[in-house]
Order: C-alpha cells, then sequence, then structure tokens
C-alpha cells in the first residue's frame, strides 16, 4: 500500500469519528441541557413539598430521567467543544414547611413543563442534519410523550386537570 494511501484512509476514519454538528444543532443541545438544568432544580424543590407519596415516586423517576439525561448532553456537549452552562445546586434544603404550595399546583407545572418540552424536542428533531444528534433528539422527544402520557393519565386519576366548559354551539 502507498504511503499516500495509508495517510488518506488514517485521515478519512478520523474524521469520521469527530462529530461534526452545524450552528443551530449546536444551539439546541445548549437549549435543551439549560431546560434540564432548570427543571432539576426546579423539581428537586417541588419534592421537598410534595405530600402525595405515589406523585413523589413519580417525580423522583423523572430526576433520574433528567440526571441522565445531562450527563449524556454534557458528554457531547464537552467531546464537540461547546461550553456548558452552569449547572444547578446539586442538592436543594428547603427549611421551612410552607403548606400553600400543593401537589396539584406541582402537578400542572410538571405537566407544562414537559409539553413545552415535547415542542423543544420536536423543533431540535426538525433542525438536525447529524444522524446521531437526529437519533438523540428523536429518542428524547419519544420519551417526553411518554411521560406526558403517564402523567396525564395520573392527573386524570387524581382530578389534578381543569375541567374546561362544555362547548355548546
Amino acid at each position: 500500500m502507498s504511503i499516500l494511501k495509508n495517510i488518506t484512509e488514517k485521515v478519512g476514519q478520523k474524521k469520521n469519528k469527530q462529530m461534526k454538528v452545524h450552528v443551530g444543532e449546536a444551539f439546541y443541545l445548549w437549549e435543551l441541557l439549560v431546560a434540564r438544568y432548570d427543571s432539576l432544580d426546579k423539581t428537586q424543590i417541588y419534592c421537598e413539598f410534595i405530600n402525595d407519596k405515589d406523585f413523589l415516586a413519580i417525580v423522583k423517576r423523572g430526576i433520574q430521567k433528567l440526571k441522565s439525561q445531562i450527563g449524556k448532553l454534557e458528554n457531547i456537549m464537552s467531546d464537540l467543544g461547546i461550553t456548558l452552562p452552569n449547572r444547578p445546586p446539586a442538592k436543594v434544603n428547603i427549611n421551612n414547611n410552607i403548606t400553600i404550595v400543593k401537589d396539584k399546583m406541582i402537578f400542572r407545572d410538571i405537566h407544562r413543563g414537559i409539553q413545552g418540552y415535547i415542542d423543544l424536542h420536536t423543533r431540535a428533531f426538525k433542525s438536525a442534519t447529524n444522524t446521531k444528534l437526529r437519533s438523540l433528539f428523536k429518542d428524547y422527544l419519544i420519551q417526553e410523550l411518554d411521560m406526558a402520557e403517564k402523567l396525564v393519565e395520573y392527573g386524570q386519576l387524581k382530578g389534578w386537570f381543569l375541567i374546561p366548559p362544555p362547548f355548546a354551539k
């Protein structure tokens, strides 16, 4: 094998191993990570106020999912050389027992957050041309849809949704 061919193959292999992204994909990686940081921070606070044990278990599973996704996004962004945003505190300590914060309010806020994530994941997926990132964004969208579906069922069971008035023509 000629030296030039050997060098060309090695350079080609290195190029293929390094993921390349466009500015839109980098933006959505950043947005998804910042959104998860914010959600993790707020959700950890909510855990201090939730009374319903089943709902608390659901929320804690969501926290574990957030932490897993945060780790994956941080690794991808580090590999790409994208500066990471500041992390939220690892743990939240609340000293006051504030009873005004109700499970129903927390549920509805988390539900609205998930709806926003569905939109964000959809936009990220639509913008991605990188195969690995498109697959990641699609996986996150499907996971979010699954969580939304389970949360809606739980909220209906608990009666935590506002019932809109019937439409009469």
